[in-house]
């Protein structure tokens, strides 16, 4: 953004802000900050929240009467959305941040 307001490029900075906004602020990607967990909709949450005590995706399927493979969806986009690879990651950030 800096440099389109260096070059004068009003439109082209507006953009960039946008899609800043969008993705969040550099360097806090996987931060245990409520906001991202706030982009979370309420089905991933519900699955973020089991996931990180540590249920299967089948036990969780069982739970919230969804097939294992929707678990598994939900899950991917969790870990889009929080920046994380891992379940240990999401237990981490659940041990730091309520998800519900």
């Amino acid at each position: 953004m800096e440099a389109f307001d260096r070059l004068g490029a009003g439109p082209l900075r507006q953009r960039a802000q946008r899609e800043q906004d969008l993705t969040g602020e550099p360097g806090r990607r996987g931060s245990s900050d409520t906001r991202a967990m706030n982009r979370l909709t309420a089905q991933e949450q519900r699955v973020a929240q089991l996931a990180a005590e540590q249920l299967t995706n089948r036990e969780i399927g069982v739970q919230l009467r969804i097939s294992h493979r929707t678990v598994g969806h939900h899950l991917g986009n969790v870990f889009a959305k929080l920046g994380i690879n891992t379940r240990t990651e999401l237990s981490h950030l659940h041990a730091g941040c309520e998800l519900s």
